[in-house]
């Protein structure tokens, strides 16, 4: 078994941002999650690290994006609503650069 570490997940979010520059957000989520090289990082790591290297490339995003990916979340779904709504508010500021 192969060491998980950030760079093959760097390695996978760069490529497919390179082949396809207009790649949502939750498009991108779903295909870390289900990638055996990324198994072991939890949701919110996933989407917090796209929604980096989407702004990198110089990619707005919106709430209603961010939205969309953590609904496809498990650990998402489990929370309270003032936590969805914080960890919401948290993702955006990390997508605008205002973190």
């Amino acid at each position: 078994m192969k060491i998980q570490d950030m760079t093959s997940l760097n390695t996978l979010i760069d490529g497919e941002i390179r082949r396809s520059p207009n790649i949502r957000l939750v498009t991108l989520f779903r295909m870390c999650r289900n990638d055996d090289r990324v198994l072991y990082f939890g949701d919110y790591s996933l989407i917090s690290h796209n929604l980096t290297k989407l702004s990198y490339s110089e990619r707005s995003i919106s709430r209603w994006e961010i939205r969309t990916a953590l609904n496809c979340s498990s650990e998402f779904s489990g929370l309270a609503k003032g936590e969805k709504s914080e960890l919401l508010d948290c993702l955006y500021k990390v997508a605008t650069g205002h973190l």
